[in-house]
């Protein structure tokens, strides 16, 4: 037997068994079913990417001689509705974090971070980095701009003799104690006997 089955696009010539040509619909139901799935597969993978957040963070290099470095530096931005995993800063066919330079970055996160507080840089080298400044805006919140000074100096390397291997820059001093835990209470560990309300450890 011969003809084409409108459903599936498939010409069957000369099909002698039946079952042979059964075969080749089940086939195509299958393949069928399989399309179907890595379409939905895709869209949904379309909507994870376009589900990002972006922030604009700069940076500003001292201007102080040797102040740059060519090692790798990561950076993890902080917010009050959260905080960003780490981001290579590294951006193609640029020299980055050289002595007085000004870079933006464009840092994208599936978290929402909310109103900037901080960012926390890291380096991955032996050759110290001294940043002057950075700066950091959610692109959802676009007029509300955190800016932060490395008043203290504070060289990243991670040869301990000469800096820090991360430093987190922030607007106000109160927001480098985000996110809080037990462990940076100033009663942690402290334990009260309640009967004579005083202090017996801690």
């Amino acid at each position: 037997s011969s003809g084409i089955n409108a459903e599936y696009g498939i010409q069957f010539l000369f099909c002698r068994h039946s079952y042979f040509c059964y075969s080749f619909v089940l086939i195509s139901e299958t393949v069928t079913m399989i399309h179907q799935y890595l379409l939905l597969f895709s869209f949904i993978g379309v909507q994870l990417v376009t589900g990002k957040y972006s922030y604009t963070l700069e940076t500003t290099v001292s201007g102080d001689t040797h102040s740059g470095t060519d090692s790798l530096v990561e950076a993890r931005l902080h917010g009050d509705a959260g905080r960003t995993g780490w981001a290579a800063l590294d951006k193609s066919w640029v020299n980055d974090f050289q002595t007085g330079s000004h870079e933006t970055y464009i840092v994208e996160s599936v978290t929402n971070i909310g109103t900037p507080l901080c960012v926390e840089f890291r380096i991955d080298g032996y050759d110290y980095l001294l940043l002057y400044s950075t700066s950091l805006v959610n692109q959802k919140l676009p007029k509300i701009k955190m800016m932060a000074y490395n008043t203290d100096r504070v060289k990243l390397s991670l040869d301990y003799t000469e800096g820090k291997a991360s430093l987190k820059l922030c607007q106000n001093e109160c927001s480098k104690l985000l996110p809080l835990s037990e462990s940076q209470w100033l009663h942690n560990g402290t334990v009260y006997d309640l009967e004579s309300a005083q202090v017996t450890d801690g």
